[in-house]
């Protein structure tokens, strides 16, 4: 018996030689987590959102698997950890991706697997097409856009914050460039943001300037977003405060708040006011770290017209080693006497979590970019955006039972990822949970037993 055993072994560990590693018989997975996403996707109109914005040009009567289907299966694998597409080739037996991906019905839906990875790349290069492209970007607003609708309803104002981050590249590969900024070869897409949801992407070469195309790219997500609220805000680092885009914003009367690089003539504007805050800092020391406010009105020489400036001024830290206090500014096209300077700050200071959400957008769900075209490349990026909705979305009713903020890191690791066991029976799958996470899956099921509503009467605040 113990000499079978060993045969059978695929790993032994010679510290212990009572432990043997043995390759199961049994239907086993990691990513339960799958059939739960595939919920949400049904329920936020994803089936109905690809067949409505991408055409499929395959004859469909020689295809084994939809289009639905084919995207289904990516974003399923990235929202999962899962970040190279070429996973679904490793993954092709594992019966919750298949039942998750799958069109089919009943228990027939564990029989068929994966798509390969040539399949994969095959969906890549029809979603590139600029029609299929166009339709993606489209799909992928709309879709994050219901979903805020559903979760927050009308208010009286919605803030977009819009940046950049680099993807770094490996290699020869379209577009990817060297960035003297970031001291990598990378693409340098640009993102929005709106409470958490990503609304979209645009994939750019490396060496692109933070603010191109920011105006152009921000036309559809104004537009789409205009009868959700009474307001709308764009909020933007100092490498977007140019004259062309915050009088585009201004024409279209949407609100803004940026960051401005300091220079010499907007520090002389300031010195005076500065001297005396400092002077006062002085003369009554203090342990907590005081900050000062005042407006200013400037125009830089590229502007067209002088606009309002907030002049911020943060005490340095004696105990973190600075040497000078912090001055920056801060400019908006809102009147003092609609929105004050302190609570101008407060909102621009809450673009923290906007970047927040780039970090685990970057880090936690975005696949790998390839070699490819850049239009594939883009593709990539915006079927990681699907994903991070998803993901988003289970987030947020979590953290409502919860009462407390979640990462999508702990998310996945605590909720969507468990070992599972799967029985089959003649009419039915059973999917076992391991008992270590059957708590987790019991705050799952009192999560998406809430109604969809919730969020607009309050549950925002998770």
């Amino acid at each position: 018996m113990g000499e079978a055993l060993r045969q059978r072994s695929q790993f032994w560990l010679p510290f212990n030689r009572s432990v043997h590693i043995v390759a199961s018989t049994e239907s086993l997975s990691e990513d339960p987590g799958a059939l739960l996403l595939r919920r949400v996707a049904t329920s936020l109109g994803l089936d109905a959102l690809v067949a409505k914005h991408l055409a499929d040009g395959r004859d469909q009567a020689t295809i084994t698997y939809s289009l639905i289907t084919l995207l289904r299966t990516a974003v399923l694998l990235i929202a999962q950890g899962w970040n190279d597409l070429d996973d679904a080739d490793r993954l092709r037996d594992d019966p919750l991706f298949r039942i998750a991906a799958s069109d089919r019905r009943g228990a027939t839906a564990a029989e068929q697997d994966l798509a390969s990875q040539p399949t994969m790349s095959r969906l890549v290069h029809m979603l590139s097409q600029p029609d299929n492209r166009r339709g993606l970007h489209a799909l992928v607003r709309e879709f994050a856009l219901l979903d805020y609708w559903r979760t927050f309803g009308h208010r009286k104002e919605l803030i977009i914050d819009i940046d950049s981050f680099p993807r770094e590249a490996h290699g020869y590969q379209e577009g990817a460039v060297y960035n003297g900024h970031y001291h990598e070869t990378c693409f340098h897409p640009i993102v929005a943001f709106a409470d958490g949801h990503v609304l979209d992407a645009r994939m750019r070469p490396g060496n692109t300037h933070t603010a191109a195309d920011a105006l152009d790219f921000l036309a559809p997500l104004l537009q789409g977003t205009r009868h959700f609220c009474d307001r709308q805000w764009v909020r933007m680092d100092a490498g977007y405060a140019s004259d062309d885009i915050m009088r585009g914003l201004e024409e279209q009367e949407v609100r803004f708040v940026a960051r401005i690089k300091s220079n010499d003539v907007i520090k002389d504007l300031a010195a005076s006011w500065a001297a005396g805050v400092r002077a006062a800092w002085e003369a009554a020391p203090s342990e907590t770290l005081r900050e000062a406010l005042t407006e200013l009105t400037y125009q830089a020489g590229s502007w067209d017209a002088p606009r309002r400036i907030v002049a911020v001024l943060v005490e340095r830290c004696d105990r973190d080693g600075e040497l000078f206090d912090n001055l920056f500014f801060l400019v908006t096209n809102v009147s003092a006497k609609e929105e004050g300077a302190a609570r101008l700050l407060d909102r621009y200071r809450q673009r923290g979590c906007a970047e927040n959400h780039i970090g685990e957008l970057v880090n936690v769900v975005a696949a790998k970019v390839s070699p490819h075209a850049i239009a594939a490349n883009e593709v990539v990026l915006l079927l990681g955006l699907l994903a991070y909705n998803l993901m988003h979305h289970v987030r947020l009713r979590v953290s409502r039972v919860l009462r407390q903020g979640l990462s999508l890191q702990i998310l996945r690791e605590r909720f969507l990822k468990a070992s599972a066991r799967i029985v089959r029976h003649a009419r039915r799958i059973e999917v076992r949970i391991g008992s270590a996470k059957v708590e987790a899956w019991r705050v799952l099921t009192e999560a998406f037993a809430l109604p969809d509503d919730f969020m607009a009467k309050g549950g925002a605040a998770a």
